[in-house]
């Protein structure tokens, strides 16, 4: 038995790795007899650092930290991910479909990211959905796992989306989404009768941690120690960023995982696993990043998130996958930010940080991520119930 997983994975991007390798995981295990991999195909091909064109131009030491990200995430793919090929770019979903088609999978599986997402621009072609929503896919049985659609709204959807959307849904047997946004497009599409569309906490809190690479990466910084140790992740460089930055400078040693702020110590070259986790190397965590969110809860650190560019949120209701997030934790009114929304200054986000972080209950969101990690393996374990007898296989 064959199982195709569908996902991202291609960018030097830590959530797209980790969310990937839980979900191939999880699948693994809960399918000890199946052959599981990625196919590699793709609507974009790796498109940049996550860094800003002019620290490519103007600081050689950044160009060398980012050839060593690149050359740890690529050895990590290959070692890790089980991508096949041949690789496969394109915008068009038709084309991707015929090529995933020919690789005979016995199951399908749409697998967590913002794969859902309508982008809107070059990486999918006009009027078409994403490839992932296997439109005019004949036969193969399909189901998602903790799929996400970002803040795409049935509203916005053209005629023609709406109709190759919801005769694409028709044939998935299991739907599990990541959050209440991307069921409600679910659920106004019109999913099959008599299959539920299930929120799914996603897959990276299954993950087990290996601390060991993260305690080497910072062996080797430069932190006096002096004060508390702030992570910052803050990719959207912005005078509210700026300012914010400058004034956690004034408080703690800023461990700076974007490059991008002056006074505050680069963080530059590190892979996946040492990525995973470093954040119970901080004291606290401020970070714009879903998934370094739920980094931060599993090990306990105390994150304050920053909704700091208005694409990451639904506009219309001012939430997004990090908003469900924290208020799943319990820390919606007192770790999350949205400042397009609400208003607030840098100054204030600041000091909110600076009266909130040494009262954040380490223990407790460390015992609610293992929760929803096994939360989440139940759902996939119901997922196999629901494809067994289609697929000959026992319950």
């Amino acid at each position: 038995m064959r199982i195709g997983l569908l996902t991202y994975f291609w960018e030097d991007n830590p959530g797209e790795f980790f969310q990937a390798l839980a979900t191939l995981q999880a699948l693994r295990r809960v399918f000890p007899e199946a052959e599981v991999e990625m196919p590699d195909v793709r609507h974009w091909d790796q498109t940049g650092s996550g860094l800003s064109r002019r620290y490519w131009l103007t600081c050689p030491w950044r160009n060398l930290s980012l050839r060593q990200r690149r050359r740890r995430y690529t050895e990590a793919r290959n070692c890790d991910l089980s991508i096949t090929g041949p690789k496969v770019v394109t915008h068009d979903p038709v084309v991707a479909v015929r090529e995933i088609e020919a690789r005979a999978y016995d199951l399908l599986v749409v697998g967590s990211d913002t794969t859902l997402y309508l982008w809107g621009d070059e990486r999918v072609q006009e009027d078409l959905p994403p490839l992932y929503w296997l439109a005019d896919l004949p036969k193969t049985p399909r189901v998602m796992l903790s799929s996400c659609s970002h803040n795409s709204r049935y509203e916005k959807l053209n005629p023609t989306q709406r109709e190759i959307m919801t005769r694409a849904l028709k044939a998935f047997s299991f739907l599990a989404v990541r959050d209440p946004l991307t069921a409600r497009l679910l659920e106004s599409l019109g999913p099959p009768n008599g299959v539920p569309v299930r929120i799914s906490p996603d897959p990276t809190f299954s993950y087990t941690v290996d601390p060991a690479p993260a305690q080497a990466a910072m062996a080797r910084r430069r932190l006096g120690r002096k004060k508390p140790v702030c992570g910052l992740t803050v990719p959207y460089f912005t005078p509210f960023t700026k300012e914010l930055a400058r004034l956690l400078r004034g408080y703690f040693e800023i461990a700076d995982l974007t490059g991008h702020y002056k006074g505050c110590t680069p963080v530059l070259e590190i892979g996946p696993y040492e990525w995973s986790g470093i954040f119970s190397q901080f004291d606290l965590h401020v970070t714009t990043s879903f998934h370094e969110s739920i980094f931060c809860l599993k090990q306990g650190t105390p994150v304050f998130t920053v909704e700091a560019v208005p694409f990451r949120f639904d506009t219309q209701s001012g939430k997004s996958k990090a908003y469900f997030l924290h208020e799943e934790f319990g820390l919606l009114d007192r770790h999350y930010f949205n400042p397009h929304v609400n208003q607030q200054t840098p100054e204030e986000v600041c000091r909110r940080i600076l009266e909130r972080w040494e009262s954040f209950d380490s223990q407790a969101a460390v015992k609610h991520a293992q929760e929803l990690g096994q939360r989440y393996m139940d759902i996939v374990m119901q997922m196999r119930r629901t494809v067994a007898g289609p697929l000959g296989l026992r319950d």
